[in-house]
This record gives structure tokens, sequence and C-alpha cells, in this order.
């Protein structure tokens, strides 16, 4: 529940403040998925809820335990994949160098403004498949 979630995330800030030698630990878990929030964020209704929110993404109809586990795992294993494609896109359209990034936003902009010309010239050619 909602209400209730906060207390075991609570409890671990409380302990792991306590003292100055829990302050030098931490766990990986946390660490790992707080560095794929947004991913999991973004998969989470992608992936996990069907039905506009209504169900849940069902693999094994009639094993509930054994479901919610596999669907869980492929739901990490794709929020981590996620956030590994999207870093190796961003570092490939948006480099440190100035001047790349700026060439690379540029030859986007000229990418999207070609598409979109080419879909309007076939809406007004009235060009079906």
């Amino acid at each position: 529940h909602a209400f209730t979630a906060m207390i075991p995330i609570l409890a671990y800030a409380v302990l792991r403040n306590f003292c100055r030698r829990l302050r030098a630990c931490s766990l990986q878990l946390l660490e790992q998925v707080g560095s794929i929030s947004l991913e999991l964020y973004l998969l989470s209704a992608h992936m996990l809820l069907s039905s506009n929110g209504r169900s849940w993404f069902t693999l094994l109809p009639g094993h509930s335990i054994a479901n919610t586990a596999l669907v869980v795992l492929l739901f990490a294993v794709s929020s981590q994949t996620l956030f590994r494609a999207t870093s190796a896109l961003r570092e490939v359209l948006l480099p440190d160098s100035i001047e790349a990034c700026l060439r690379n936003c540029c030859l986007m902009a000229a990418s999207l403004t070609l598409a979109f010309t080419v879909a309007r010239v076939l809406l007004v050619l009235d060009v079906t498949p």
C-alpha cells in the first residue's frame, strides 16, 4: 500500500544514518534500482499493466506466484537493457564535445524536417499502400 510502503524505506534511511560506520555502506540493490528508476517507471505502464491499468500482465495463467516472479524478472531485465540502450544512444546523439553535439542536433533537425516533408507530400498526393 502507498502509505505503508514508506515504513521500510524510512527505517532503512534512519538505520543507515544512525552512525558513521553504517553511512559508509550502501545496498547494491538500491543503488542499481536508483540508476534505472526512469526506465522502471516508463516500462511499468507499458509492460506490467494491460487493459488500461485494470489487469496485470499474465504469462502463466493460473500460477500467480510463478507469473509474478517471471514478469518481475522480465521487467527488471528489460529496464536494465533499456537503460543501457538509452545511455549508448545518448553518447552517440549528444556527445561531450559541443561541436559534435551541435552537429548532431542539426542533423536530427534536418532528418525530422525531411521526414515530415515527405509525409506531407505523400498526404497531399494521397498515396496509399
